[in-house]
C-alpha cells in the first residue's frame, strides 16, 4: 500500500502538472516540453478572452489582440520553461519541417535554433543537411573511439611523448607535400602523430645535422 495525494485535475491542468514536473533534468527536452504545452495554447487564449471581457476590452471580441497573442506565447513559455522566442521557432518548426527533422529536434539531435533554420528551405534540402550533419557527427565520432581505444592499449608510462618544435613539423610537411589529418573534438593543445611521421621527421633532423 502506497500513500498518495489524490487531485481533481482538469485535462488542460493536468497537462499543466504534467510539463511542470518534467523539466528537462527529467528526461522531457525543450522541444518536447514546448509541443506539450502548445496543445493549451486555446486554454490560454480562452482564458485572455475572460480576462479582456471581464475588464470591459472589446466586449463581444472573438479574436486576441496582439499584446494578448504574446502574452499566451509567454504563458506557453513560461510552463515549458523556456525563451517565448523558443516557442514560435518549435511552432514554426512543427508547421514547416520534415518528419525526420522534426524527430532530431525532439531528440536534441539537432538544436531548435538549427531546424528553424532548415525548416525554412525545401523538403529535400531539410533532409540534405541532417545526413551531412550525420556523416560529420559519425567520422568525428569514429576519430574519438579510434583515439581511445589507442590510448587505452597504451599505459602512460610506456607511451611515446615528444615535444615537437613547429618549425621543425612545418618543414618536414614542406617536404612531404600533404598528410592525412582527422580532427578530434577533444581539450586541450595535443597533437596525435604516427610513427611513420615522427620517424621521417627524425630522418629529416639527422639528414640536416649530418
Amino acid at each position: 500500500m502506497l500513500e498518495c495525494f489524490e487531485y481533481e485535475l482538469s485535462p488542460e491542468d493536468a497537462l499543466e502538472e504534467l510539463i511542470r514536473t518534467h523539466c528537462a533534468s527529467r528526461g522531457f527536452t525543450d522541444f518536447v516540453r514546448i509541443e506539450l504545452a502548445l496543445d493549451l495554447e486555446r486554454h490560454f487564449q480562452q482564458k485572455a478572452l475572460i480576462n479582456q471581457q471581464a475588464g470591459g476590452q472589446g466586449k463581444g471580441l472573438s479574436k486576441l489582440t496582439t499584446a494578448q497573442r504574446v502574452n499566451t506565447r509567454r504563458e506557453i513559455a513560461r510552463l515549458a520553461g523556456v525563451s517565448s522566442g523558443n516557442v514560435r521557432k518549435v511552432k514554426n518548426i512543427l508547421a514547416h519541417a520534415c518528419s525526420p527533422l522534426r524527430q532530431a529536434a525532439r531528440e536534441e539531435e539537432v538544436s531548435i535554433n538549427l531546424a528553424d533554420k532548415w525548416c525554412l528551405e525545401p523538403e529535400a534540402q531539410q533532409q540534405e543537411h541532417l545526413r551531412l550533419m550525420r556523416i560529420e557527427r559519425g567520422i568525428k565520432r569514429k576519430a574519438r573511439n579510434l583515439v581511445a581505444a589507442h590510448l587505452a592499449r597504451v599505459s602512460p608510462s610506456t607511451r611515446d611523448r615528444q615535444v615537437i618544435k613547429l618549425s621543425d613539423l612545418v618543414g618536414l610537411l614542406n617536404d612531404i607535400g600533404s598528410v592525412e589529418v582527422e580532427i578530434v573534438d577533444g581539450p586541450g593543445r595535443t597533437m596525435f602523430a604516427t610513427k611513420e611521421l615522427i620517424n621521417s621527421l627524425t630522418q629529416r633532423q639527422g639528414a640536416l645535422v649530418g
